[in-house]
């Protein structure tokens, strides 16, 4: 029997969320084990989420307690948002 592909379903044009990035990143199941980790509260860490925005030394923390799971560079479209438009330029 050929072994299964887990990630045949995978969607690889879709970018992953940053909940899931810090979830790898913490090798951990939940947001509120993540957030623990991250010595933040869960409340932070859904924040962060829903804004769908991190702070420099936020991503860089991440990173670095990911040991190798996420990369910095893995963060930056969550760090270096585009502004939006102005209306003049809609």
């Amino acid at each position: 029997e050929e072994p299964r592909n887990m990630n045949r379903h995978v969607n690889l044009d879709v970018p992953e969320s940053l909940e899931s990035i810090i979830l790898r990143a913490t090798k951990k199941q939940f947001l509120t084990e993540a957030a623990k980790k991250l010595g933040v509260s869960t409340w932070a860490a859904r924040k962060w989420i829903v804004a769908d925005k991190l702070t420099p030394v936020r991503a860089m923390q991440i990173a670095e307690i990911s040991e190798g799971r996420v990369k910095l560079s893995d963060l930056y479209r969550f760090v270096f948002k585009p502004l939006p438009k102005s209306p003049a330029e809609a």
